[in-house]
């Protein structure tokens, strides 16, 4: 009987056993599938960040090139068109000559506008609202929808910073406009201790926007979100009935 009980303690001992090691195997598991989550998120970010970075390295030397070389060639075949036009008396081909004069001028106003949205210059000479502001009006204008933009006691952005937000708002913006057929858009900017507060709101058709972040295809959205992230900041949707509405906590500097 003593032996009889004897091992009958001993296979729930080993049982017992068992099971913790089960648990702790499993424990261990979970431990380092967390842990191997982390590390690649954290690569995700430092690549995405690098990325970012050299996106804006590149747009700035493109931008650069097409405003100093390209506009500038443009400039020299146009006054050499000037000095053709005084020389030649055929009106034939004085008509081509300014035909092509004029196409010079139209690619010239289209490179301009092209290194505009490459690198706006307004960001960098009158700030970030004025920037957000002239583009909400253009953009206003190009899809018919009103706008409404509202900053209480808001602290600039960095020139880094204010760069990656805008364009975050230019992604809003063209999303709300050409998927959601946005007609009302508001922007409020407010501050915090530590934060600048970015409000948005449109009135299109609605959607939650970190579903549809899983479900698209394209890189709109995605960009937002990575931006967001470069900046070390938050983005949450707030549940609305009637309108899309997001909230942004950015740091007010890098």
């Amino acid at each position: 009987m003593e032996k009889y009980s004897d091992l009958k303690l001993f296979f729930w001992l080993g049982t017992a056993t068992m099971a913790l090691l089960a648990v702790a195997v499993i424990l261990l598991a979970l431990f380092y599938q967390r842990r191997l989550y982390k590390l690649k998120k954290s690569e995700t970010f430092l690549r995405m960040r690098a990325i970012l970075n050299k996106e804006k390295e590149e747009r700035a030397r493109i931008s650069s090139e097409l405003h100093d070389t390209v506009i500038g060639n443009l400039v020299s075949i146009s006054i050499y068109f000037g000095m053709l036009k005084n020389r030649l008396k055929d009106p034939e081909v004085l008509g081509v000559i300014s035909e092509i004069d004029e196409e010079l001028k139209d690619t010239k106003q289209l490179i301009r506008q092209i290194t505009y949205n490459l690198m706006p210059p307004l960001l960098y000479n009158s700030g970030f609202i004025a920037s957000v502001e002239d583009f909400l009006r253009k953009s206003s204008t190009r899809y018919g929808f009103v706008y409404e933009l509202h900053h209480f006691g808001f602290i600039e952005f960095s020139k880094q910073s204010s760069y990656d937000v805008l364009l975050i708002l230019r992604e809003f913006i063209t999303n709300s406009c050409v998927h959601g057929g946005s007609k009302n858009i508001k922007i409020t900017l407010s501050t915090t201790k530590n934060h600048n507060i970015i409000t948005y709101t449109d009135n299109g058709k609605k959607y939650d926007f970190y579903r549809k972040i899983q479900s698209s295809t394209g890189y709109g959205l995605k960009n937002i979100l990575s931006r967001v992230e470069n900046l070390n900041g938050n983005l949450h949707q707030r549940e609305s009935a009637t309108q899309n509405e997001f909230v942004m906590f950015v740091k007010d500097a890098d």
